[in-house]
């Protein structure tokens, strides 16, 4: 797994470029592997649980396929033995019935010790707490999930588009799986009964509760359904309802095992689902770019002044100040920054002069520039001035689009 920031998807890309022009000697039309077509994009997130006990991280992969709830259109990946108990203390793999994705959850070192039984200690280190969130996507209709423009592998250049995919994984998580703390029986009827809910829903969720923690979220489904005659579609909507009552006070509907509580010497498991929350939240799995840094006035120096954001002509982010003079108007630091963004886009497409796609990439990095910094701005004669440089660079890039 890497973090696919903006300058390593390049330094891909140039790599790609040049076995395809040096080694395999393709004409430079079919060596530039920017405008090559995906067709498939396997992306995830290494989570790292905090905890390195085998035991618990296999107890992990038995919650999940207990909490399993069939949302996102998903269902199981019905190969041989995927229903057995030793894999469900491994993997879980989910189709989408549209076939426009899939998910394959596992135990990472209990992957890889398979694969490499001879795993040096520095590997198995770097991987003992992980549990690895796969996702494929393949086809076109798949890769709208990335972008909605053509499917070129240039399109990884746009953080924007790789990190809002890592958002969209960790909402599905938890709308497959459920968040909440796993805990005990016992405890969780204790939770229940506390509650506010009225006697009846109580009831009906304390009810819930016990069948999914004896049969699963799936199996509960499917006996209310095959043996009780539910309509589909009610039950989901219904079960869905009590999983989020559930779910809001603070437990999940998949609870932890007596074996397994006994085993793990503990009664309580954060869900990956909000392990995954938390560490978005924080940063750590990365969002897309930050806003633009915002003005503000120093009033020991008497001017205003202003922190951002810009691109060299490698996709590579740095960091400045823009400050006016004492006593200048905020109107006439705007325009600093302004002209300084249009002057790093006119040395960025000299640095790129006669690289087409490089060109497209520097003027789409100083049109987000300038879109970012315009949520800045509430002068109307400033935001028009922006519009019009916006509509300028979009115009530059249809011409070079257009440039066979």
């Amino acid at each position: 797994m890497a973090n696919l920031k903006r300058s390593d998807a390049k330094a891909v890309i140039d790599r790609f470029d040049s076995i395809l022009s040096k080694k395999l000697h393709l004409s430079v039309q079919n060596s530039n592997s920017a405008e090559w077509m995906l067709g498939r994009l396997d992306c995830g997130i290494d989570l790292h649980i905090g905890i390195d006990e085998p035991e618990v991280l296999r107890a992990y992969m038995r919650l999940l396929h207990k909490g399993f709830t069939e949302n996102c259109k998903c269902e199981y990946t019905p190969y041989r033995g995927f229903d057995r108990p030793e894999i469900k203390s491994e993997s879980i793999t989910l189709n989408n019935m549209s076939a426009t994705f899939s998910y394959n959850i596992y135990y990472k070192v209990g992957e890889w010790l398979k694969k490499h039984p001879a795993a040096l200690q520095t590997e198995i280190d770097e991987i003992k707490d992980v549990i690895r969130i796969e996702k494929q996507l393949k086809g076109s209709r798949a890769l709208k999930q990335l972008t909605t423009d053509k499917k070129r592998l240039s399109v990884l250049l746009d953080e924007n588009n790789t990190f809002a995919l890592m958002g969209k994984i960790i909402a599905e998580v938890k709308e497959l799986f459920g968040s909440g703390d796993h805990v005990v029986y016992d405890e969780a009827i204790r939770i229940i009964e506390g509650s506010s809910y009225g006697q009846d829903e109580k009831r009906k969720l304390k009810l819930l509760y016990a069948s999914v923690d004896t049969f699963g979220y799936t199996g509960t489904m499917e006996i209310l359904i095959n043996q009780y005659g539910w309509n589909e579609i009610d039950c989901k909507k219904l079960m869905n309802q009590c999983r989020k009552k559930i779910e809001a006070l603070g437990i999940s509907i998949a609870g932890l095992s007596l074996a397994d509580a006994e085993l793990l010497g503990r009664t309580r498991l954060e869900s990956v689902a909000d392990i995954l929350q938390k560490l978005w939240d924080a940063g750590t799995v990365r969002k897309s770019k930050r806003a633009f840094g915002g003005m503000r006035y120093d009033a020991v120096h008497g001017r205003w002044k202003i922190n951002f954001t810009y691109h060299d002509s490698a996709g590579v982010s740095h960091r400045t100040t823009i400050a006016g003079r004492k006593g200048e108007a905020r109107e006439v630091v705007e325009m600093k920054v302004l002209e300084f963004i249009r002057d790093n886009l006119k040395k960025n497409l000299k640095a790129t002069a006669g690289k087409k796609q490089e060109q497209i990439c520097c003027m789409e990095l100083a049109k987000d520039e300038i879109q970012r910094f315009r949520t800045t701005i509430t002068r109307k004669e400033m935001l028009s001035t922006l519009d019009d440089c916006l509509w300028q660079i979009d115009n530059r890039i249809k011409r070079l689009v257009q440039i066979n």
